[in-house]
């Protein structure tokens, strides 16, 4: 799993990676770091192979925001034959996070 995300339109993007066991279909990805070290992500499916897509980054020193990205089953994919199966992702390439949450408030505030 490989995905560029940009925190804010003025800063480049960061690259977010993560190594997955199974080869045939993406499966959870705990909380990873990204390029950019005050990023972080982590992936879970959910029923009917939907997956919801978690964004944490830092603010300063004790911030914390998390933005969540649910996607639908319908955007996966399996394709190959027999043992070359591997499930795609076919949904946007550019979309925006939303459900922002200050998970762990900024001293002081």
């Amino acid at each position: 799993m490989q995905f560029d995300i940009s925190v804010t339109t003025i800063s480049p993007p960061t690259s977010c990676t993560a190594y997955v066991s199974g080869y045939q279909w993406v499966g959870n990805v705990p909380q990873t770091n990204c390029t950019e070290p005050t990023v972080a992500f982590s992936f879970a499916r959910g029923p009917n192979n939907s997956a919801t897509l978690d964004i944490f980054w830092r603010l300063g020193d004790n911030g914390l925001m998390q933005g969540t990205y649910q996607i639908p089953g319908a955007q996966f994919e399996r394709r190959g034959e027999n043992t070359s199966v591997k499930e795609v992702y076919t949904g946007p390439s550019d979309f925006s996070i939303g459900n922002l949450t200050l998970v762990r408030p900024i001293l002081g505030n």
